[in-house]
C-alpha cells in the first residue's frame, strides 16, 4: 500500500495525482478511467519533495510544486489532456537572490475566471497563471510570507491571502496595488476557505479559528493600533497552537467545515 504524503482528486472525473515525497504519480479511482496522457502512464521523478498538488477548475492540469529545488524550478503545470503535451516551468525565487524560495501553498482559481493558478511563498509576490499559463502581473512583494490562498468564487478576479503576520488582504488582480482592505486574524495564518458569498473560514495558530463577514472588512491602516477584525463565528473547541500545516475543507451547499487540529501544543 504505498503512503501518501500530498494528493488531489477529482471524483467527477475519477482524476487522482498524488506522491509520497519526491515522485508524482498520476492515476485514477477505482471503477473510473479518464484518458490518462502516455507521458504520465509512468511515475514523474522529482529531485526534492512535492510541497503541493492542485487540480485545475476545469481538470485540464495539475500544479505540482516543491519545497527545495536546489536551484531548479520549483513550480510546474502539467497537461492532463492527452491531445495537449504542455509542460509549463517556473522558478520562484527572490529578486538578486540565486536560491529559490520557499513555496507555502497553491490553489486554483475557479472555472469562470480569467485565471487558473496562484502560489504563494516566503518572500516573492504571489504567482498568478492565466489560462494560457503566462504569469500575470501581481501586487508586489509580501511584507509577510503569504502562507493560504483562496479565489472568491463570485468575484473570480479577487484572492484572499493569508500571512503569517495575521493579514489577510483582499487581492483584486484588475487594481494595481491589489486594491484595498482585508480581514486581520488575530494570529498567524494557516488555511482561508470560503464558506459563503460573503463569508470564509479562516484557521490559525493559538487554536484559533473564526468565520468573517467580507462585508465589513477593514481598510489598510495608517499609524492606527492593529486590532483584530471581529469574527462572526469563533470556533472555541478548535486546536491547533503552533502548526500551519493543518488543513480544513469546506463544502459550500452544507456549509460545513471539516477541519484538522493538534492537540497537546503541536507535537
Amino acid at each position: 500500500m504505498p503512503r501518501w504524503r500530498v494528493f488531489d482528486v477529482d471524483v467527477e472525473t475519477g482524476w487522482l495525482v498524488y506522491s509520497d515525497q519526491r515522485d508524482v504519480q498520476f492515476g485514477h479511482l477505482p471503477g473510473m478511467r479518464p484518458r490518462v496522457p502516455t507521458w504520465h502512464e509512468e511515475p514523474y521523478f522529482g529531485l526534492a519533495d512535492v510541497q503541493s498538488i492542485t487540480l485545475s477548475a476545469s481538470k485540464d492540469f495539475a500544479l505540482l510544486t516543491w519545497l527545495d529545488s536546489q536551484g531548479r524550478h520549483n513550480v510546474q503545470v502539467s497537461s492532463l489532456n492527452p491531445d495537449d503535451d504542455r509542460d509549463a516551468f517556473y522558478h520562484l525565487r527572490p529578486p538578486r537572490s540565486p536560491e529559490n524560495t520557499t513555496i507555502r501553498c497553491a490553489c486554483a482559481a475557479p472555472l469562470n475566471s480569467p485565471y487558473t493558478f496562484a502560489i504563494g511563498s516566503d518572500d516573492c509576490p504571489i504567482l498568478v497563471l492565466d489560462q494560457e499559463m503566462n504569469q500575470v502581473s501581481s501586487p508586489s512583494g509580501p511584507s509577510s510570507p503569504t502562507l493560504a490562498l483562496t479565489f472568491l468564487a463570485e468575484s473570480p478576479h479577487v484572492l484572499l491571502a493569508g500571512k503569517r503576520s495575521g493579514q489577510i488582504p483582499l487581492v483584486d488582480l484588475r487594481v494595481e496595488g491589489g486594491g484595498r482592505g482585508g480581514i486581520r486574524h488575530s494570529a498567524s495564518v494557516a488555511r482561508v476557505a470560503q464558506v459563503g458569498e460573503n463569508a470564509v473560514v479562516v484557521g490559525g495558530l493559538r487554536d484559533t479559528m473564526c468565520v468573517y463577514d467580507l462585508r465589513f472588512l477593514k481598510e489598510k491602516e495608517k499609524g492606527r493600533k492593529k486590532e483584530a477584525t471581529r469574527p462572526v463565528v469563533r470556533m472555541w473547541e478548535h486546536r491547533n497552537e503552533t502548526r500551519h500545516d493543518v488543513d480544513l475543507a469546506v463544502d459550500r451547499g452544507t456549509g460545513l467545515v471539516a477541519a484538522a487540529q493538534v492537540e497537546g501544543g503541536g507535537g
